[in-house]
């Protein structure tokens, strides 16, 4: 595996775990809005931002997870071609770079 420091695996990890729980939770509102009122001209919209909401999150998620796993197969260290696509702070912030 390529060396990442334990500071940017456990940033990753959390980014991932954060984008499930937001695909979840988009889920479970669209299913109990569903369930409770049906497809109607009031939930239409909020419908579909909750699918955006998941879609977005979905494409997220699918990115960190390629990304990383290039990472891990690249030896014997990643290079600026992998880890470029992907900002990472501290404060576990990151931002996908648009087209990658």
């Amino acid at each position: 595996m390529a060396d990442l420091s334990a500071e940017t695996l456990n940033i990753i990890f959390n980014l991932q775990q954060r984008l499930l729980k937001i695909i979840n939770e988009a889920t479970k509102f669209s299913f109990v809005i569903f369930t409770q009122f049906g497809e109607t001209e009031a939930t239409i919209p909020e419908l579909d931002e909750l699918q955006n909401v998941r879609e977005r999150a979905t494409s997220y998620y699918i990115k960190l997870y390629r990304l990383s796993l290039q990472i891990a197969e690249s030896q014997p260290a990643a290079t600026s071609r992998f880890t470029s696509p992907i900002n990472i702070s501290s404060s576990g912030y990151y931002r996908c770079r648009r087209g990658q």
